[in-house]
């Protein structure tokens, strides 16, 4: 009977529990809804919360989370599930979630309280059973970022596979896309997790990466004026042994794509990473530059919470035509505490770049090594090392930043060998000898002048050698001093042939431009070594001179229509092959004097014995008074007039007398070459005065051998070896006038002032001469 009893109180007690057992089961959630509603601030609600025992399992539609009237959470249909085999499968997850439809708001989240603390973990994080502790399904849950912005996940699946070394292995697969203003992205990703001895191994698979759209609108700009952050590096001993292998199939930005990207990055007390891909960049002239390029990197943190250098290590970048790399200490988000050893190496130009691969590549291969060390505003530049080709140059460099606008450099360079070659010369010749209508030589453009206030610059150039086009110049030195509005060259030196070579510059800023002045003077420059004529062109021919102008103005016109001063330069004895004497005009006038030979073969070179140009230069006009002079062994040549550089225009006669009476086609002599024009469009002209001119009978020169010549003044050796004299001493004499032809148009007569030493004295045609020449014939 006592039996009966027990057992029925028993049945009693077991249905009892049983059915509170069901119907905390059946009301559980709710119960725990409210509980949550009551004792914290967020709000939760389910339009249906179903539970289902076999397997255990809780089905909610409509279920939100919402705090102080802000939703945050919303999802149609949630399912959470859990199977009885987790406790003896550990391949089981404990629980798993289904999403479907979701919606999560981050921006609507609340914040973490004041007071909170970011604690350090005190265990070691593992990857692997935390995505296996909770393994989420979803179906187009909808992460919002903040009102213009969602991360779409339209599909996430996973599922627990077993490895060849028996080891488990998560695979997680999904399709997702990120929606911004105006932006979009778009990944397919395999990401794959599993254990290893050491710690973590994380395997990600990007068959498609999409950065245009996410790219090409953000614009990325540097607030220099605030602080640096802090990294916390604690997140690294988390994941110390950890792997994680990163393959991209295909990512596009908006200056190119990387294709077959193959990244792994080991983590243990540092970061190492080695990566290789494709890069295709494309260039703003639309070419498109294809590199296969490599990165090897290796950082280590400095400290558990850094602040300016952070880490310290090594970077490179590689390809087939360039090599970076660097070590040392990094401050990887900030400007400050950057002391790293620099070694760039470039052995080819893109041809894709477009530039004038001719200029540059004189300099390559190059190679490049430095130690840069940054300091609040300052970069200092030491052990500079630069091996550029033919040339090298080393040094130290210090730059200070005032302001985005304003620097201040200091530097210290020197090199043994500088080469340089430059087409520009040849161009800007080609170009002011084709015809134009733009009278237009100097340029009216204002010169922005800004950069002599906005920079500070002092430092010093040292140079054994420079081979600048075909000319070599030996132990230059240039000081360099720029500050308050001034820049300062003071002087230049350096040595041609074995001549000397020195200039004074000045410049500063004024309110209307600049105002300059400037000191040029060489000495002893031997013409057939200095390379500017072809070899043989010039034998000897020592020269010498000096320069000096003043100056005031805002562009190049200006400039040169403002300018006072004086420039002279003297050629001693030498040797010049015929036509190649371009300078003072006189190609010119030997061009005209090549057939004053015509009963023998014409030599080959001409005797030099002087030249001379002797300008004075008032207000932008170029004067010569029988200054411009030159003296070979067949002709004196001797030139007078002006070049107005204010208006650009030139007015400019040559005289020439020959020097020897034997073997002279008389038609020829007695010339002038009138220089005339603009300086863009010069208009060369040969005035024949002709023996119709002279008086000269063509039959008494041929009987007398020429004596007739000398007998009328046209050959007058006296004369002739004086231009040069004359020439240097012009401007000595204030009441010296220019030589310029005098037409009388009332008169039969054509006069030469008498102060022209070739021609010295009044010339009066004979009428009875039977030669009959043009009076002006165009070169």
């Amino acid at each position: 009977m006592f039996s009966m009893k027990w057992f029925a109180w028993a049945a009693i007690a077991l249905i009892t529990i049983l059915l509170a057992v069901l119907l905390t089961i059946r009301f559980a959630p709710q119960v725990l809804l409210k509980g949550v509603n009551l004792t914290s601030e967020f709000n939760t609600s389910a339009e249906r919360i179903e539970l289902k025992y076999f397997p255990p399992s809780v089905d909610l539609k409509n279920f939100k989370v919402s705090s102080k009237g802000k939703k945050f959470m919303e999802v149609e249909t949630l399912a959470v599930d859990s199977t009885w085999h987790t406790l003896i499968n550990n391949l089981a997850p404990i629980s798993s979630v289904n999403i479907v439809n979701g919606r999560l708001d981050l921006s609507n989240i609340p914040a973490q309280s004041a007071s909170g603390k970011n604690h350090t973990a005190k265990t070691k994080l593992d990857l692997f059973d935390l995505a296996n502790l909770l393994r989420v399904k979803a179906q187009n849950l909808i992460i919002d970022i903040d009102e213009s912005s969602n991360f779409v996940i339209h599909e996430l699946d996973n599922v627990l596979v077993k490895t060849e070394d028996k080891r488990a292995q998560l695979d997680i697969n999904s399709r997702t896309s990120y929606q911004g203003s105006n932006t979009s992205l778009s990944l397919n990703t395999l990401t794959q997790l599993a254990k290893t001895d050491s710690g973590n191994s994380v395997s990600i698979r990007l068959q498609e990466v999409d950065l245009n759209s996410l790219l090409g609108t953000k614009q990325i700009t540097e607030d220099t004026t605030q602080g640096e952050a802090e990294i916390d590096w604690s997140w690294l001993q988390d994941l110390v042994g950890s792997k994680l292998d990163l393959q991209i199939q295909d990512l596009r930005f908006p200056q190119g794509q990387i294709q077959q990207l193959d990244a792994q990055i080991q983590i243990s007390e540092k970061i190492d990473a080695i990566a290789k891909g494709n890069l295709s960049l494309i260039l703003e002239n639309g070419n498109t530059i294809k590199e296969a390029v490599s990165l090897d990197l290796s950082l280590k943190p400095n400290a558990t919470v850094t602040n300016n250098a952070d880490a310290s290590g090594h970077i490179s970048v590689q390809s087939d035509r360039l090599s970076l790399s660097s070590e040392g200490d990094f401050n990887l988000n900030g400007f400050q505490e950057n002391t790293i050893k620099v070694a760039l190496e470039i052995t080819e130009l893109p041809r894709e770049l477009n530039i004038d691969s001719e200029q540059l590549e004189q300099y390559l291969p190059a190679k490049l090594k430095a130690e840069i060390n940054t300091q609040e505003s300052n970069i200092n530049i030491a052990l500079l090392n630069a091996a550029l080709a033919n040339s090298d140059l080393r040094g130290d460099i210090e730059v200070e930043i005032i302001s985005d606008e304003q620097n201040k450099v200091r530097f210290d360079l020197e090199s043994e060998q500088l080469s340089y070659h430059s087409n520009e010369l040849d161009a800007l010749e080609n170009e002011h000898s084709v015809e134009s209508d733009d009278d237009q030589f100097l340029s009216k453009e204002p010169i922005d002048w800004a950069w002599l206030s906005s920079q500070n610059l002092q430092g010093a150039i040292k140079i054994a050698t420079l081979n600048y086009q075909e000319s070599v110049f030996k132990q230059i030195s240039l000081p360099i001093k720029l500050q308050s509005k001034t820049l300062d060259i003071q002087p230049l030196t350096a040595q041609l042939t074995d001549g000397e070579i020195k200039l004074n510059l000045q410049i500063e800023q004024s309110d209307d431009g600049v105002y300059a002045t400037t000191s040029f003077n060489f000495k002893d420059i031997d013409l057939s070594k200095s390379g500017l004529f072809e070899e043989g062109e010039v034998v000897g021919a020592l020269s010498s001179g000096n320069m000096e102008i003043q100056t005031s103005g805002q562009s190049i016109s200006q400039l040169a229509a403002n300018s006072n001063g004086a420039l002279f330069a003297e050629i001693g004895e030498g040797e010049i092959a015929q036509g190649s004497m371009d300078i003072l005009g006189s190609d010119l006038v030997l061009s005209a004097l090549s057939k004053l030979n015509p009963f023998k073969k014409p030599a080959s070179a001409t005797k030099l014995k002087c030249a001379i140009i002797n300008l004075k230069i008032e207000n932008g006009v170029l004067r010569a008074k029988n200054s411009i002079a030159m003296e070979t062994s067949k002709v004196a040549i001797v030139g007078t007039g002006k070049v107005d550089l204010n208006n650009e225009q030139l007015n400019l006669k040559l005289n020439s007398k020959p020097k020897q009476s034997i073997g002279l086609n008389l038609s020829s002599l007695a010339q002038a070459v009138k220089l005339g024009g603009s300086l863009s469009q010069p208009s060369p002209e040969i005035n024949t005065l002709g023996l119709a001119q002279t008086g000269l009978s063509l039959g008494a020169a041929l009987s007398t051998g020429g004596l007739s010549l000398l007998a009328q003044g046209l050959i007058d050796d006296v004369t002739a070896n004086y231009v040069c004299k004359n020439a240097r001493k012009a401007f000595d004499d204030t009441k010296t006038e220019e030589t310029i032809p005098k037409n009388d148009p009332n008169s039969d007569k054509q006069v030469f002032s008498t102060n022209d030493p070739l021609i010295d004295t009044e010339v009066v045609p004979d009428s009875k001469t039977a030669i009959q020449v043009e009076p002006s014939t165009k070169l």
